[in-house]
């Protein structure tokens, strides 16, 4: 089987949706199928070094205007050069709505939603054009939430397969003291982590102002963000107004985000508008304990047995619940294992993937959540 998967942005960004990409792409790889990556050619020119070294990568060079409408008039032509069995987007809006009216009908089509319509409801306004649903074979959706957030634009999705995880790349780690040397943290403290892209809505504000009523229970605790974005700005600027500044740590984009899993306690993830976060399920393979607020569809990989939700709006039950879990070393270890376990047994990729495989060969598979009782 030749699978083509067109990501434009996989050498601009290095967020949720690359990294589902890159991941998948590896999988069904090791899976027997061969795998070609479309993106374009961009000035950050960010690289994969971890990617399988067998996916075969191609570059869309285009002018500065456009890009779009020149992405989707040159798509075609590498379709025809590929020749894949399955075609694999992310996106209808960036050139591959122009491209669908040039394909041959051989070529199975798959949209993965990884994105809830509350985020882009206009893009997904787009979409309900019925002659370019029409020519979808599959349409995937990340999560429940994001399929009932889809339905009222598009109808059905034909499955919800979640993202995945290494669990053998993520895995628990008990002597947190290199990968604390290594990012220049202490090594006694107590540490809350958050991986994600500095933007409101991934709540990374919300902990920062509960950091102060931690610190006055708990003075040697420190707050680590891996991630950058456009926010940042904002964010140093609560940060010194709080008074912060030595105890919470801005590392900025870490390709290797293991050290940050291993370095910390827990991991706070105040999040909203997510779809299916890959932050979160890496954490959770870590084997770390997870603080998470009251949003879908967090609750639907995770449960009370391994996280605790919070209002993320409200600083005190923040910093309340965050002093009770890193005072509690038993309950961490606990939740942590049982993340783990979980992980592994919903969440690895080589799981995801054949759910993809199985879509592709015999038609869409049930995908049973964490929460579920079926």
């Amino acid at each position: 089987m030749r699978i083509l998967f067109i990501s434009p942005f996989m050498h601009r960004l290095r967020r949720g949706i690359e990294r589902f990409t890159v991941d998948l792409a590896g999988e069904l790889t090791d899976s027997g199928a061969e795998v070609h990556i479309l993106a374009w050619q961009d000035s950050n020119n960010i690289q994969w070094s971890t990617a399988h070294p067998a996916i075969q990568w191609h570059q869309l060079l285009l002018t500065r205007y456009f890009q779009g409408f020149s992405a989707g008039l040159l798509y075609p032509w590498f379709i025809r050069q590929i020749k894949p069995d399955v075609l694999i987007m992310s996106f209808l809006w960036h050139g591959e709505d122009i491209a669908l009216r040039f394909m041959r009908s051989s070529i199975q089509t798959t949209l993965v939603l990884n994105y809830p319509a509350a985020q882009v409801r206009s893009r997904y306004k787009s979409m309900q054009r019925k002659e370019l649903i029409d020519r979808i074979d599959n349409v995937v959706a990340v999560s429940q939430f994001v399929a009932d957030g889809a339905k009222p634009y598009i109808g059905n999705v034909t499955a919800v397969i979640p993202n995945g995880v290494y669990t053998d790349h993520f895995r628990p780690n008990s002597d947190k003291t290199s990968a604390r040397q290594f990012l220049k943290l202490p090594k006694a403290a107590h540490i809350i982590g958050t991986v994600a892209a500095f933007e409101k809505r991934k709540g990374i504000q919300h902990m920062i102002a509960a950091l102060p009523e931690v610190l006055t229970a708990l003075p040697n605790t420190h707050y680590v963000v891996a991630g950058d974005g456009p926010e940042r700005d904002i964010m140093q600027s609560q940060i010194a107004a709080l008074n912060l500044e030595g105890n919470v740590h801005l590392l900025g984009n870490i390709e290797d985000v293991r050290l940050v899993y291993d370095s910390i306690d827990m991991l706070a993830f105040l999040t909203t508008g997510e779809a299916c976060p890959i932050a979160l399920l890496e954490a959770m393979s870590s084997g770390l304990p997870l603080l998470l607020a009251k949003q879908p569809p967090l609750n639907e990989f995770a449960d009370e047995y391994g996280a605790i939700f919070v209002n993320e709006n409200d600083s005190a039950e923040v910093a309340r619940q965050t002093i009770s879990l890193l005072e509690d070393q038993v309950t961490r270890n606990t939740m942590g294992v049982y993340n783990r376990r979980v992980a592994v047994d919903k969440y690895d990729w080589s799981i995801i993937s054949k759910q993809y495989l199985a879509l592709f060969t015999t038609g869409p598979v049930n995908y049973v959540h964490l929460n579920d009782t079926a």
